[in-house]
């Protein structure tokens, strides 16, 4: 669930999937039971699920362990998401639905902020 309590389909790497099912197994889980499927993917051992205050935390530790000076968070990996699916050929249509956005217009400022980068980068690389 997400923004505005919409449900998001988010397409998951088979690598990445492979992990969550086998972190699934450690509790008991599973992705496939009806009754498991409503139940939170990211807990807390206090709380039936993750917090956003955490989420944050958990962004802050690993850009900090991964040596980056420039300020990220949650938001700005979705940003970087929506981005880099552009570059890859996807349409604005096809972001708006991964990101939740309810009108393609919204999605439309990403196309214009990747225009805007690449003519930054075509002007100073003329290869």
């Amino acid at each position: 669930m997400g923004k505005g309590r919409k449900d998001r389909v988010v397409p998951v790497h088979p690598s990445v999937m492979d992990v969550v099912k086998s972190c699934g197994k450690t509790d008991g889980r599973s992705l496939g039971r009806k009754s498991d499927r409503r139940s939170f993917l990211f807990r807390k051992r206090q709380s039936p699920r993750m917090t956003t205050a955490r989420a944050w935390q958990i962004v802050k530790v690993l850009v900090r362990e991964a040596g980056i000076e420039k300020p990220i968070s949650p938001h700005s990996l979705r940003h970087t998401m929506a981005i880099e699916t552009l570059r890859a050929g996807a349409g604005p249509v096809i972001v708006q639905k991964l990101v939740g956005h309810a009108s393609v217009s919204t999605t439309q400022g990403y196309v214009d902020h990747l225009e805007r980068e690449d003519l930054r980068q075509w002007a100073f690389s003329p290869d």
